[in-house]
Order: C-alpha cells, then sequence, then structure tokens
C-alpha cells in the first residue's frame, strides 16, 4: 500500500541533504557572483567552467531523481515532477547565464539570471526532500513490521509458537535499528536525534524481556503477575516504535523537553544573587541626597522582593536539611546559612534607610557594595551546604544498590510470599528513596541537560521496579519453574542497567569536588563505627560497617576513574597517573588490609567470645583507609588548589577515628594539682582515722550489683601519646604526674590480668571495678569508650555500687576468719560509697568547664583510693583462707 502524499515543503531534515546541495549552491553562487578579475580566493573558475559545473550537477540530480522515483511507487508521482521542475529550472539558468555573460554590464540580465537560479536551487532542494522522504519511509514501515510481529508474539498460545515468533520478532528488529541508527546519526536537529537514541534504547531493553514475558504468561496464564509484565513489556515496545514514527516525520526546529529546565532550588538562588547584585549598580547612582532618597525607595521594594524569595529558598532549604540522609552537622550549617543571609538582607536595609549623610555619596556606595558581597557569599556558601546534603542522600543510597533487589529474589525462590513481600515492600522503599534523591540533585542542578537526563532516566526506574516486583511474585507461585525464574532475572537484569544509567546521570549533574568531600566524611563515620564495632565486640556491626566501607570505597573509585576521562590530553598525564596510583593504593592494599583484618577479629570472636582483641592495630588500620581515602581526594583537587583551600568542611573530614576531649584549659593546670594534692592529704587523714578507730560493723542492707562485660583490651596502649610540643609547654611538675600516672595505670593493667576471675566473685568485682577505673582516667585525656560526663557520672556510680557489693562479700567472708578483720575494714566502703555518690551527683549541677575538671579530678583520686581498699581487703581474704 502506497504512503499517504504530503505537502512536501522545503524544510531539510537530515545532514546528507545539505552536503548534497553545498556543491551546487556554491557553484551558482560563483556563477552569479562572477566577474572578468576575481580577487576572492576560490572564485578562479572562469565563467564557462562554473556554467558547465551547474549544468552537469542538475543533470545529475535528474537522473538520480528519476532512479529513485521508479524503485518506490508510493513517491514516483511526486519525484518525477520535481525532476520534471529541475530539467526545466535548469534549462532557464542556462540560457539566461549564457545571456548574461555575453553582456556581462547589462543589469537586466544579470537579475533574471538571478532569479533562475534561485528557481534551480529551489526545484533541486524539493527533489532532495522528497527523496529523503524515502529513507523516512523506509523507517516507518520498519517500525510497522516489528508492531506486527509484537502482535504476532501476544497472540502466541503455545512456547513454540512464542519462540518461532521472536526469531522473525528479532530480525524485523536488527533491521529497524539499523534505518533508525542510521537515520540518527544523519538527522539535523539534536533534540530529534536524542528522541531516536531514546527510543533505540528502548527496543532494546524491553526487546530481549518480551521473550522471558510472554513466555513466563504462556505458561502460566492464571497468574495475574505474569501476564502484568507481558502487558507492560508489550505497552513499552509499542511506545518506543510510535516515537520513531513521530520523530522521523517531524519538520522545523523541536522544541526543548519539558524536563530540559533549570533545577528549582538552584534557579531560585541565581535569580537571587542576580537581584542582589542589582542592588549594588543601583548603590552607584546615588551621586546626590534626592538620587539616593530616591534609589533607596526603590531598593527599598528590591529588598521586599529578596525576603520574599529568601523565605521560599528557606523553606525548601528547611525541607532538604530535615530529609533523612542529611547529616545533623549539615543541617545546622544550612539552618545558620539562612539565616545569616536574611541577616545581610537586613542589614543592606538598614544602611539604607540610615539618615547618616556624613558619608559621601560615594562611601556610602562603598558601604552597600561591601554590604551586598558579604550576602552573596553567605548565599554561596548556602548552596554549597545545599548541594553537599543532595549529595548526602546520593552517596547513601547509590552504593550497592542491588542488595534489596538481591534479598527479594531470594526470598521469592524460597517459596515464602509473606516474606517475600515484606523485601518486596523494602525494594519499592528502595527506590523510592532512590527517586528522591535524584530529585533533590536535580533541585541543586543549574545545567538543564543534566536535570533532563537524571529525571528521564528516574522516571524508567520508577516504571521497571513494580514490573521486578510482579516477575518475583511470578517465582513465589512457581518458585521451581525455569522459565519464571528466567523472566525475574531478564527483569533484574534490566532494572539494575537502569538504575546504572541513573547513577551515571546523578555523577554528571554532582560537583565532584562535592561528590568526595561527602564521600570521605561518609567513609570516616563508616570507620568510627567498625572501631565502635570492635571495641564492643559486636559481629553483626563490624560486618556491616566493612560492607559500607568496602562499597563506598569502591563507588568513590568508580566516579574518580570516570572524572579522569576526561583528562585525556597528553598534557594530563602526570595527573592521570598519579589518580591511578592513589586508587590503586586505596583498592589494592587498604581496603583488603581492612577487610582482613574485620575478618582476623570475627574469627577470634568466632572462637572465644571473651577473646581480647587489639584495638590499636585495627584502629591504625582503619586511620590508613581514612588516609587513603584523602589522598584520593587530594590527588584529584591538586589541579585545583581552590577546592581544598576553600572546604567548608574541612573540620569535619579532620576529626579523629575516636574523637579526643578536649584538655583542660591552661590557667587550671595549676589549680588541678592543687586540687589533687588537697584530695590526697584528705584521703590519707581519713583512712588513718578509719583505721584506728577499728569499730565493729553493723549488718546494713545491700544494693544489688550486678558485674557488667568489659570489651576493653588491656592490650592496647595509651590512645593518645603527647608529643614533645605538648610536653615542653607543661611545667616540670606536671610532666612528672603524668609519667606516674602512666606508670601507675600499667602496674594496675598488669595487676588485674595477672587474677584468675573465672570462679572468685571478688576478684570478678575487683576487676571490673578496675576497668572502669583505666576508663575514667582514659576520659580525662580524651580517649576510651566514655564520650561524655554523663557517661562519666554513671560509671562512678557504677564502681561506688559495686563497692558496697563487695564490702557484704567480705564480711560473709570475714565470718568465716576471724572478728578483727571486720572490726579493720567494715568502716572504709560506706565512707568512699557515699563521697563518690555526692561527688558524682555534684558533676550534674556544674556548668562552667573549671568546676567540672576540678570535680572530675576529686571522683578519680576518690575511686583510686576506694580500688585500693577493695585490692587490700581481698589480699587480706586470701591470707586469712590460707591460715
Amino acid at each position: 500500500m502506497a504512503e499517504q502524499r504530503e505537502p512536501y515543503g522545503l524544510y531539510v531534515r537530515t545532514k546528507s541533504v545539505d552536503n548534497t546541495l553545498k556543491p551546487l549552491i556554491r557553484h551558482v553562487n560563483s556563477l552569479v557572483n562572477h566577474r572578468s578579475k576575481h580577487r576572492d580566493a576560490g572564485l578562479s573558475k572562469n565563467a564557462t567552467i562554473l556554467l558547465s559545473d551547474v549544468e552537469e550537477a542538475s543533470n545529475r540530480f535528474v537522473s538520480v531523481g528519476k532512479t529513485i522515483a521508479y524503485e518506490n511507487d508510493d513517491v514516483r508521482e511526486d519525484l518525477l515532477s520535481a525532476c520534471d521542475d529541475v530539467e526545466s529550472s535548469g534549462s532557464v539558468m542556462m540560457r539566461s547565464s549564457r545571456s548574461y555573460l555575453d553582456d556581462p554590464c547589462s543589469k537586466d540580465k544579470r537579475d533574471v539570471m538571478t532569479g533562475s537560479a534561485k528557481e534551480l536551487l529551489t526545484a533541486v532542494t524539493r527533489l532532495l526532500v522528497i527523496a529523503d522522504i524515502v529513507d523516512l519511509n523506509r523507517v516507518r514501515r520498519a517500525a510497522r513490521q516489528v508492531e506486527t510481529r509484537l502482535q504476532e508474539i501476544k497472540q502466541s498460545a503455545t512456547q513454540s509458537d512464542v519462540v518461532t515468533t521472536y526469531r522473525n520478532f528479532t530480525d524485523d528488529m536488527a533491521n529497524l535499528s539499523a534505518v533508525t541508527g542510521n537515520r540518527q546519526q544523519d538527522i539535523k536537529d539534536q533534540r530529534q536525534a536524542e528522541k531516536l537514541a531514546g527510543a533505540r534504547a528502548q527496543l532494546m531493553k524491553y526487546g530481549r524481556i518480551v521473550l522471558t514475558s510472554s513466555k513466563a504468561y504462556v505458561r502460566y496464564p492464571e497468574v495475574a503477575s505474569a501476564k502484568a509484565n507481558r502487558d507492560f513489556v508489550v505497552a513499552q515496545l509499542c511506545s518506543a516504535l510510535s516515537s520513531i514514527s513521530a520523530t522521523v516525520a517531524e519538520e522545523g526546529a523541536s522544541k526543548p523537553h519539558p524536563l530540559e529546565k533549570p533545577g528549582g532550588l538552584a534557579s531560585a538562588i541565581a535569580q537571587f544573587k542576580n537581584i542582589v547584585n542589582g542592588i549594588k549598580e543601583t548603590a552607584q547612582g546615588m551621586a546626590t541626597k534626592d538620587a539616593r532618597l530616591q534609589q533607596s525607595e526603590v531598593v527599598s521594594q528590591t529588598i521586599g522582593v529578596l525576603n520574599e524569595k529568601m523565605d521560599r529558598i528557606t523553606q525548601e532549604s528547611t525541607t532538604l536539611a530535615s530529609a533523612e540522609s542529611t547529616r545533623s552537622f549539615r543541617s545546622e550549617k544550612i539552618h545558620g546559612e539562612c539565616l545569616a543571609v536574611k541577616e545581610g538582607l537586613l542589614g543592606i536595609s538598614e544602611a539604607l534607610q540610615s539618615q547618616n549623610h556624613k558619608l559621601s555619596a560615594t562611601e556610602h556606595a562603598h558601604k552597600i557594595s561591601l554590604l551586598v558581597d558579604g550576602v552573596l557569599q553567605k548565599t554561596d556558601n548556602l548552596h554549597t551546604q545545599l548541594r553537599r546534603a543532595a549529595v548526602d542522600h546520593v552517596s547513601d543510597l547509590l552504593y550497592d544498590v542491588d542488595v534489596p533487589l538481591s534479598v527479594m529474589s531470594d526470598a521469592a525462590k524460597t517459596m515464602n510470599r509473606r516474606e517475600m513481600e515484606d523485601h518486596a515492600r523494602a525494594f519499592q522503599d528502595h527506590c523510592t528513596r532512590i527517586e528522591q534523591a535524584s530529585s533533590r540533585v536535580t533541585a541543586m542542578s543549574a545545567r538543564p541537560d543534566h536535570v533532563k537526563m537524571v529525571k528521564l532516566a528516574a522516571g524508567e526506574l520508577r516504571l521497571l521496579y513494580p514490573e521486578v516486583i510482579n516477575a518475583a511474585r511470578t517465582v513465589a507461585v512457581q518458585p521451581t519453574s525455569k522459565i519464571a525464574r528466567d523472566n525475574l532475572e531478564a527483569f533484574e537484569e534490566a532494572w539494575l542497567r537502569q538504575a546504572k544509567l541513573l547513577t551515571c546521570a546523578v555523577d554528571d549533574a554532582v560537583d565532584i569536588d562535592d561528590f568526595l568531600a561527602v564521600s570521605e566524611i561518609h567513609i570516616l563515620e563508616e570507620l568510627r563505627q567498625s572501631v565502635a564495632a570492635v571495641q564492643s565486640a559486636d559481629p553483626d556491626g563490624m560486618e556491616q560497617a566493612a560492607s559500607a566501607v568496602r562499597g563506598r570505597v569502591t563507588r568513590l573509585c568508580e566516579v574518580v576513574l570516570a572524572e579522569m576521562q576526561s583528562y585525556s590530553d597528553p598534557k594530563y598525564s602526570r595527573y592521570t597517573g598519579d589518580i591511578q596510583q592513589a586508587v590503586s593504593d586505596l583498592q589494592e592494599s587498604h581496603v583488603p588490609h581492612f577487610t582482613s583484618c574485620i575478618d582476623s577479629v570475627l574469627d577470634q570472636l568466632s572462637e572465644n567470645a571473651e577473646a581480647l582483641v587489639d584495638e590499636r592495630e585495627f584502629q591504625e588500620v582503619a586511620t590508613a583507609v581514612r588516609d587513603g581515602v584523602r589522598q584520593v581526594r587530594d590527588v584529584v583537587q591538586s589541579i585545583r588548589a581552590d577546592a581544598v583551600a576553600n572546604d567548608p568542611d574541612a573540620e569535619i573530614a579532620d576529626e579523629d577515628l575516636e574523637p579526643e576531649l578536649p584538655p583542660p584549659p591552661p590557667h587550671l593546670l595549676n589549680e588541678t594539682e592543687e586540687s589533687e594534692v588537697t584530695v590526697l592529704e584528705t584521703e590519707t587523714e581519713r583512712e588513718a582515722e578509719t583505721v584506728t578507730r577499728g569499730h565493729a560493723a553493723a549488718e546494713r542492707p545491700r544494693r544489688g550489683y550486678t558485674s557488667r562485660q568489659h570489651s576493653r583490651a588491656f592490650i592496647r596502649e595509651d590512645e593518645r601519646e603527647l608529643d614533645q610540643g605538648e610536653l615542653t609547654r607543661l611545667p616540670p611538675e606536671q610532666i612528672q604526674e603524668i609519667q606516674a600516672l602512666k606508670k601507675e595505670k600499667q602496674q594496675l593493667e598488669t595487676e588485674v590480668e595477672r587474677w584468675d576471675d573465672g570462679t572468685n566473685d571478688l576478684i570478678v568485682l575487683a576487676k571490673d571495678m578496675g576497668m572502669m577505673l583505666v576508663e575514667m582516667s582514659d576520659f580525662t585525656r580524651g580517649a576510651g569508650p566514655l564520650k561524655s560526663t554523663m557517661e562519666l557520672i554513671s560509671t562512678a556510680k557504677e564502681i561506688a555500687e559495686a563497692a558496697n557489693a563487695f564490702d557484704g562479700l567480705i564480711h560473709s567472708v570475714a565470718d568465716q576468719v576471724n572478728n578483727d578483720f571486720i572490726d579493720i575494714s567494715g568502716a572504709t566502703h560506706p565512707i568512699f560509697f557515699k563521697n563518690l555518690e555526692s561527688q558524682s551527683s555534684s558533676l550534674m549541677f556544674h556548668c562552667s568547664p573549671q568546676t567540672i575538671w576540678l570535680t572530675i579530678v576529686t571522683l578519680l583520686a576518690g575511686t583510686a583510693s576506694l580500688i585500693l581498699y577493695v585490692l587490700t581487703d581481698t589480699l587480706q581474704c586470701a591470707i586469712g583462707f590460707t591460715q
């Protein structure tokens, strides 16, 4: 059946038609502009040769056009008519040209030749456009043939029919892919070429799945999810075919895609900055008092507009700051920058309304200019934090994206439909969060092309994930069916490819410096969690943290290596080489060593849950990973020095794996020493008084105490060593005390480790108290598991409770030894118990750092004295039993 005839315009769609017309246009222009003496380069041919070239070209167009017409019945009549027009206009052109060349001074003859030349070019253009319709119709016919095969697949009733029809379908698809590929390369309009590329990608993606989904439906027609899969794939293929047919028929320049526009929040910030910049220009015109008054009113109105726009920006910024993946420190910075911008606007408004006429017009304009620059800088800071908040979400979601999918798939294959539905909801939530993260990236992107690509990729992912769930439901109904499993694998593969495309689109939209900064902070968080898991002997926490570290590092290296492709110029060879080396060190050395260390700790804990772990070694390995990540970032940013110098999150990325408590103020060091001496003297006097009294202890109610489990490894050395610079700044007495404290700590750790706590309750209590004292001592140096003053208070109270329980055990043992022992030690523990409770409670009511520090020192001294009595009583009990 012939194509429906259309009115052919002169719009040239393809590059090939343009290239064919160019020689003829050049020859005709040369002939029209011919002069006896040529001054222009490239116009050296004489008129006779030019005329011959034009005639030869016209005849060639006519010959080729007739050949095409006889081969294509659908355009034969139009093509032959166009060939006749070319022949007639060519003949007129030849006659008018010869007439003009015989009389080159005649203006009339020149005008006639020019008119005939235009008619020839018009006729040739129309001929080429009609000939191009042949190629267009070829694409349309190929699309219709594929659609016919698709309907045959849909109507197939048996597995063999599906397979046979699919073979024909693949042949027709190959033909369509070839003709549309050629058309895509030839078409002039870039947007139309992108539409064809998108439609071809759709055909390739769903062309693979149409076989598995059709076979699953034919095999299990009663399963609703199988039918949903098949219908979805057919609908997507039909949509792609319609898009191809519509795109190749478009005339004129295509309009921008509806999604091709800057992100909403980025656009609002850009508009805000433009208006703020306008205030600076306005301030320059305030040369006189009257002008200042008039311009101040205009700027005041502008300030009102800016406040409205800032309110909108603040509202959207608050939404992003309160999102789940936005870090707390970044949320605080976003709120702070919003307030800073508003305060800056208020400062501009007040400066404009001030009546300080002592300032000259130039000084007043300079003041306004400085205020405007301050607002612009604060706005840039806000923009940076918002961009990085969006990257927070991307970093959390776009590594190991296949985990929820794999869990759902595994559940479907185990015939557990309820579990599969639970994991399907988790997978759906995962996909929704990915889409939300991508939308936050587009909101902060100022490039329309990036916004379009991310939104298109996210939209495809949104269409696919319900069908992946349907395929999993089919497997859950028929878990042993190979057909159902093949269908699920096909949908899984399609979803993963689409997720990869979305990831690439997001990476293009995200600034590499923002991604590196955020990734470093997130990897630092995971390393901290791994250290905490090792300290608490948490195997699940270790595995989760190790998996997260590996995933985030892999994602970081992928992005960096992709960014490196943009520096293919040989002059960047050294730069790219340094990047490859840093990435190699991180992936092939630091991360494998970290993983090996985690595995070693897990093996130790699996053999003995109470095994002691070398935490120092593990922290060194984790620190090496953090340093490797920092090295990759530094090398990538070495080509842009300002990227590192102006990083607003530098203080966060520089934090240690185990944050340190800041040391006491220098002016309190002497007060601390005096306090320690006073406390020790008081405790010594109290001990002497207690021993000399030797009163008998009365029976008293005991508070319950349960021995707590400590994961602390005493083979670990001090987490923080003072360097020589710090030591030289301390007084000599302070240095001696630090060295003495280290020596006492080592002796205490050695003594505690020497005792066997397997069966002796007294030793268990004494060892626990010793461990807790070491933790309290570490807290004053910013190390150890205690992270706050409240935890320190709780530990001190635990020691007091343990001492009270110990007192009860001592009395029960003393009853079996002798009464003198009861008289000597019975009154000591209640005294220290009350002192510890009083000192612990007082910490909660102190506000100043100085008072808190002195109280902590006193608390440690009292605790140490209590531990001393506990060890003494333990020794006496042992002697008593021996005797």
